[in-house]
């Protein structure tokens, strides 16, 4: 007589941290912190810049904007990629539109710096960038 196959059922426990709410938050936690170097002073623990990207390219070919200046970039899931600098480490997920986030030291003094890719690909956007936990507050928006 035939056997039924075996059905199992694999569950994951998530903890919700201020750093772990999406999956870009996944992303960064898996990154191998030893292979990319030590962190920056000043990179803050948790995300302060958010920005929704309104374009036709990729989650790729945004991480590539930043790659060709010299950002490393790598692919943190299927579709997803994160791309590091010395001073931020931003996640680029979901579309329609991109989400582009992460922690940046400096904000808002390199908030120009951070979108000038962006600008310069044409991509039209809105970001924010906020001040240090506890209180959080909005420190500056941008838009294309």
């Amino acid at each position: 007589m035939p056997r039924e196959p075996t059905r199992v059922t694999i569950a994951a426990a998530v903890t919700t941290t201020p750093k772990s709410r999406s999956l870009g938050a996944f992303c960064s936690a898996s990154k191998p912190r030893a292979a990319e170097g030590a962190r920056v002073a000043g990179i803050p623990d948790g995300s302060n810049f958010y920005s929704s990207l309104y374009t036709a390219l990729t989650r790729e070919q945004v991480a590539g904007l930043y790659g060709a200046l010299g950002w490393r970039v790598r692919k943190c899931s299927w579709v997803d990629y994160e791309v590091f600098s010395d001073w931020a480490e931003l996640v680029i997920e979901a579309e329609s539109p991109i989400l582009m986030h992460g922690p940046v030291a400096d904000l808002p003094a390199r908030a120009e710096e951070l979108v000038a890719p962006l600008r310069a690909a044409g991509v039209t956007f809105t970001a924010e960038c906020y001040g240090a936990w506890p209180d959080g507050e909005l420190l500056l928006e941008l838009r294309s």
